[in-house]
């Protein structure tokens, strides 16, 4: 199966880690790319490395998908920029128990995660749609979607949604040549988790590179795959953990290990 071709491509949290691996490796492919994120600057710098690796344009929104104002100003841009790939990659996480998180984060990251991806993923695959000539919609979820995860409640919640939401809506618009995907990486040596208030070890083998998931995200599209949960491990521990093992084994032990995140 030959390489999907996509003309334009939006990717929201560009900026920096996935985002921008994934802007890198679509400039390689002479893609016009669409860069989403709230750090300018770094957008900045994502968007000069794409156009010397070969993006054909690179076109900037700098701000905060968090904030419903930042949402309707990208939507209102998908008319012009008629992106035929859609990569929602911005997303935030908090570590620790749920009653201990100030309210107004929590929400914050349930409008990220779940809010500006959903209204995203409906504008974009409205437009595609109505335009008939397909696309692609990759909406990164999380392993964490599919089990208890004490300590990492409201995140894990938020990456079910997004499971769910992409599996169900694929099936609406695959019949007009849309995709909606949702991708289900392990753990990414990016900044996340820094973050969202732990730390991690990037030398562990559990811990994927940012160009290793660009690529299994590709590997994905490139099957038309609805769901993909890959990493070292990752997939089958989580299948297993999901069917096989009892809620309560499978709590505990994610909480030691996000325990172990905190210095």
């Amino acid at each position: 199966m030959g390489d999907p071709s996509f003309h334009r491509a939006l990717i929201t949290g560009a900026s920096s880690g996935l985002g921008a691996a994934f802007s890198r490796f679509l400039a390689v492919r002479h893609v016009e790319l669409f860069l989403a994120g709230r750090d300018r600057s770094a957008l900045v710098s994502v968007a000069d490395e794409a156009l010397l690796l070969g993006a054909k344009s690179v076109a900037l929104f700098p701000g905060d998908l968090s904030k419903e104002e930042e949402v309707r100003a990208l939507v209102a841009l998908l008319e012009e920029q008629s992106p035929d790939l859609v990569i929602n990659n911005a997303g935030m996480g908090l570590y620790g128990p749920v009653v201990e998180q100030e309210v107004d984060r929590l929400v914050q990251m349930i409008d990220l995660n779940v809010k500006a991806l959903a209204v995203l993923s409906r504008e974009a695959a409205r437009r595609m749609v109505q335009g008939g000539e397909g696309g692609c919609i990759l909406n990164i979820a999380s392993a964490a979607a599919f089990v208890p995860f004490p300590l990492s409640a409201m995140y894990s919640a938020t990456k079910a949604f997004v499971h769910q939401f992409s599996s169900s809506m694929d099936f609406e618009t695959a019949p007009h040549g849309v995709r909606v995907l949702a991708a289900c990486p392990g753990v990414i040596a990016t900044r996340f988790r820094e973050r969202a208030g732990g730390f991690f070890d990037v030398e562990k083998k559990s811990v994927m590179s940012a160009e290793y998931a660009v690529e299994q995200l590709w590997w994905q599209m490139k099957r038309g795959k609805q769901i993909h949960i890959f990493g070292r491990w990752t997939r089958w521990m989580t299948l297993f953990a999901h069917y096989l093992l009892p809620r309560a084994l499978i709590a505990s032990i994610l909480k030691r290990q996000i325990m172990n995140l905190h210095r």
